[in-house]
């Protein structure tokens, strides 16, 4: 079970760093106490059945296990990811975050209207986190090809977006570390 829930936490990690990474514990409440109204999609059951055959057992099949594990871990995160890019997408609609790249008028207009109205974050370093961005293989293949042919005033308007954005973020933690008594004070 432990060699099972480590390759998880290694293929959940692609999608989700593992300090952002919440475990449940039996009694509690999925809930953050500095939110009480962001988005709470509850608990969902995630499930794999796999066999491994009698004469795979019989003949001291090792492979089997690997197969096995791979198996479970390859259908568990299946269910991840379309149980995350639901919960997503209900937590954009209830907040109103959504923004139709159609009715902005392409995939990098669309781009241009999502920096308006998101938030960069910086880490304590000032390292600027910029949003992961997740297309389907089509999806980003029409994105490659409108910036391809987007005018240099949009990509230009788009370079100014992510320094403004940027320089925000680091405002904002500069702000938030003023908040905490020497905080990052040499000794």
């Amino acid at each position: 079970m432990k060699f099972l829930g480590d390759a998880l936490k290694l293929r959940m990690s692609q999608l989700i760093p593992a300090e952002n990474v919440q475990r449940f514990r039996h009694g509690g409440d999925w809930s953050h106490p500095g939110l009480p109204n962001a988005y709470n999609a509850g608990m969902q059951q995630h499930s794999s059945e796999v066999a491994i055959q009698f004469d795979e057992l019989v003949n001291h099949d090792l492979s089997a296990i690997s197969r096995y594990v791979d198996k479970l871990v390859e259908d568990l995160n299946a269910q991840f990811q379309r149980m995350m890019y639901a919960t997503i997408s209900a937590a954009c609609d209830q907040s109103g975050n959504v923004v139709d790249a159609l009715s902005a008028g392409g995939p990098i207009e669309g781009f241009a209207a999502m920096l308006e109205t998101i938030r960069f974050s910086a880490d304590k370093h000032g390292n600027v986190q910029r949003p992961q961005i997740h297309l389907s293989p089509e999806a980003f293949e029409r994105f490659r090809r409108a910036q391809e042919s987007a005018p240099p005033e949009l990509l230009q308007r788009i370079q100014q977006l992510d320094e403004i954005r940027s320089a925000q973020a680091i405002e904002e933690e500069i702000q938030r570390k003023a908040r905490f008594a020497r905080y990052g004070e040499a000794p």
